[in-house]
């Protein structure tokens, strides 16, 4: 069926329109705002007007309706943006466009919102909960209303001394709000996700305002041959939400559309936010890296810890006969509840000689690693011929020896895992809807108490996650 030139007119300026951005009339010379709601018929002379083509202007001539300040529902807003007057045109002539999203301000009648933060680094003492600016979104990204969000161990690093804090503080760039680990509910859409929920009213991949959602932690460049090929996590100029980014320690937080999964309805805030980081390494390391296989033996560290339990469930489900280590007696039996085969309290013995007893010297198959110096040595030793050690992090130091001889002679394969992918946490957020992964909580604090979760992790009184 040909198409009207004028429909092609109109839908061609209704794109390029949509992405003005809102802003006082104040402003309107500088940045060719085109609509006040208190003389909405006249077109004011900015600069932007007569840069548009010229099918824009004829849109705006003839179907902009003059009236549409009777129509605009909200009587406080100071100015209206040429893409939501166009959205009400056309809405009006039939097309079926769905309407602009509520901004945060008419959503929390104020700029300022709670939240976590700390300027300097330290101990627990420089976490203050206080008023802070709410953050201002970019065309691409979401605000989600934060409804919980887990505490990990880069928390405490970032406020204690990583250098990347330390030099974000040094250039004015404060206070800064910890937090990678979030879900929420989205409030507010930027204009161009808008444009492309307009555009792909099918896809379900789009958050709009009211999804229930948990966030990515990793913002990729979406430009590097990693994040051409689905590897973002090895993106060398991805951002961590919360580190290098103001993060979930708030009661609101921007991202970008991107890292918004829809959550499923029988999934809770508290679980929801215990996935991202925790699972998504753990699923990660086992299932993409180690490609843990039914049947096989593995060697859990820190079976208390959020990887380390998490690695439990996934080892578990994937199924493999697990031995897993804790520093406590109670931690011992909570593992062995979870599912753990044989327990190893390695405050009390060496693990590794416990491992080679039960596999009659033989070892285990796969060792998951996320200690550092201080358990490296065993670990190799745990290992049975053509063994695949994976390690994902260095709480005790990034310097370990190896035996070379032995490593060759029993045809060893060590590796490294950094987090994961998108595709990957989408996997996991379906499988804990579903019931087959369901996340351990240690205890849920309100957000002020962010400094008493710290404490619980400093001392290691957890055992799985703590959430805000």
């Amino acid at each position: 069926m040909r198409r009207n030139s004028t429909d092609c007119s109109q839908a061609r300026a209704f794109v390029f329109l949509t992405k003005v951005k809102t802003i006082s009339v104040s402003e309107t010379y500088q940045t060719g705002q085109i609509f006040s709601k208190s003389n909405p018929a006249n077109l004011i002379k900015a600069k932007a007007y007569w840069n548009l083509p010229l099918f824009a202007k004829f849109f705006l001539a003839h179907y902009v309706p003059v009236d549409f300040a009777r129509h605009h529902s909200d009587a406080q807003s100071e100015s209206v943006t040429v893409g939501s007057s166009l959205m009400m045109a056309l809405t009006k002539r039939g097309r079926n466009v769905k309407s602009p999203q509520p901004s945060a301000e008419r959503i929390a009648n104020n700029k300022n919102m709670k939240a976590v933060v700390f300027s300097e680094q330290g101990g627990t003492e420089v976490l203050r909960w206080t008023d802070v600016p709410k953050p201002i979104l970019d065309a691409t990204d979401v605000l989600v209303k934060v409804e919980a969000c887990a505490v990990n161990y880069l928390d405490i690093h970032a406020r204690r001394n990583r250098p990347e804090i330390a030099e974000k503080l040094r250039r004015g760039d404060t206070p800064h709000i910890l937090g990678s680990d979030i879900a929420g509910v989205v409030v507010e859409v930027g204009g161009s996700v808008r444009v492309h929920q307009d555009r792909h009213r099918d896809r379900e991949d789009s958050p709009t305002a009211g999804d229930r959602v948990v966030l990515a932690p990793c913002i990729p460049c979406k430009a590097c041959n990693d994040c051409h090929r689905g590897a973002e996590n090895l993106c060398a100029t991805q951002r961590l939400i919360g580190f290098q980014t103001n993060g979930g320690y708030a009661e609101y937080v921007k991202a970008p559309a991107q890292n918004a999964i829809r959550m499923p309805d029988a999934l809770s805030f508290v679980n929801a936010a215990a996935l991202p980081i925790a699972y998504l390494t753990a699923w990660h390391m086992l299932m993409t890296r180690a490609q843990l296989r039914p049947g096989e033996d593995i060697l859990i560290l820190g079976a208390g810890g959020s990887v380390g339990s998490a690695g439990l469930q996934i080892a578990k489900l994937a199924g493999a006969r697990i031995f897993a280590t804790a520093s406590t007696a109670q931690k011992c039996e909570r593992a062995r509840e979870l599912g753990a085969d044989v327990i190893i309290q390695y405050t009390e013995r060496d693990f590794s000689e416990v491992v080679l007893e039960e596999t009659a010297g033989r070892g285990v198959d796969v060792v998951l690693e996320h200690i550092g110096a201080a358990t490296w040595g065993q670990s190799i030793a745990s290992l049975a011929k053509n063994g695949r050690l994976v390690s994902c992090g260095v709480t005790t130091g990034n310097l370990g020896e190896i035996d070379i001889r032995k490593m060759y002679q029993k045809e060893l394969t060590l590796m490294g895992s950094a987090l994961g992918t998108i595709a990957e946490l989408r996997a996991i957020i379906h499988l804990a809807g579903q019931g087959k992964l369901e996340p351990i909580i240690d205890s849920v604090l309100p957000m002020p108490r962010a400094s008493e979760a710290h404490t619980l992790l400093e001392n290691r009184q957890n055992f799985g996650k703590v959430c805000l």
